[in-house]
């Protein structure tokens, strides 16, 4: 007896025609958000579906649930380092669009958004090519 297969694109091996173990199959649709919670932590969500039509869907609803429940959307991250390496000026928070301060305490320095979310709590964003 033949078996038909098909490669999904992690390099396992399916049968075609059937579900893949477990129940995991690849979808021809999916989007990819980047969210920054009303604490200030950066989460990224995926949506998955058979149709593109039925993820649009699926963005639309989370985009009002996100919304209702103060989630903002994450600002891209700077693909290049900042000026600060080369002109000392300080580094542009991403999500606020500000300028940072730079922060010692035990020996350690660090730059810090001075702004605070919606909840009250402060930016945690830090730049990573910063020390």
């Amino acid at each position: 007896m033949t078996t038909n297969t098909a490669n999904s694109t992690n390099g396992t091996t399916a049968p075609t025609g059937a579900a893949a173990p477990f129940g995991f199959t690849e979808a021809p649709a999916s989007i990819n958000v980047r969210v920054l919670s009303p604490a200030g932590f950066d989460y990224q969500l995926t949506m998955r579906a058979s149709r593109v039509g039925d993820v649009l869907n699926q963005a639309q609803e989370l985009e009002r649930w996100l919304l209702k429940h103060d989630w903002t959307p994450a600002a891209s991250r700077p693909a290049a380092p900042s000026t600060t390496a080369t002109t000392g000026e300080p580094p542009i928070c991403p999500y606020h669009n500000k300028p940072m301060t730079r922060r010692s305490r035990d020996g350690r320095s660090w730059w810090s958004c001075n702004e605070k979310l919606s909840n009250g709590e402060w930016c945690q964003y830090r730049p990573k090519d910063r020390a």
